[in-house]
């Protein structure tokens, strides 16, 4: 399932996050499977709450729970990042069609050098192969620069503490 998340300002809306809203967050991101009976007895407060919190978080959008998987753990001996140069008038066309590709696993558009940065997931350097040149055939596509993974030391989505 592709979650493609726009923020642009006229879409984008901010979901007002209390200290309790952030600490749910802060143990989820620990331990995804956490049981409301448990994260209410770390938190202080009732099941119930919890579970409202809960679901609020994830009806705005500022809460989705998903497995991180370790790419080469199982069989994706390719992983990379891929730097992407676009016709600034196809710019989010082009996002919107990297975003639907099943081996892309992340696509931003970005200041700097690239308009776009994606990650991907592929089997082999073959497979990777193939896939940047599906890339490089889509219109607006300039050019591409491709950053095979090599290890990974860190692959984490936290970022409430």
């Amino acid at each position: 399932m592709t979650n493609i998340v726009k923020n642009t300002p006229e879409k984008r809306t901010i979901p007002i996050l209390d200290d309790a809203d952030r600490k749910l967050i802060s143990y989820l991101q620990e331990d995804g499977r956490m049981s409301f009976v448990k994260l209410a007895a770390l938190m202080g407060v009732t099941e119930g709450t919890i579970r409202r919190k809960y679901k609020k978080l994830v009806k705005d959008g500022a809460l989705k729970i998903t497995a991180i998987s370790n790419p080469y753990a199982i069989g994706f001996d390719a992983p990379a990042f891929i730097g992407i140069n676009v016709e600034r008038r196809l710019l989010e066309n082009v996002a919107e069609k990297l975003a639907q590709m099943p081996e892309v696993q992340f696509v931003a558009v970005t200041t700097g050098i690239y308009e776009i940065i994606i990650q991907v997931i592929s089997y082999s350097n073959k497979n990777l192969y193939d896939l940047i040149m599906k890339i490089g055939g889509l219109e607006g596509i300039q050019n591409t620069h491709t950053f095979l993974m090599l290890n990974i030391y860190k692959h984490s989505w936290k970022f409430i503490s």
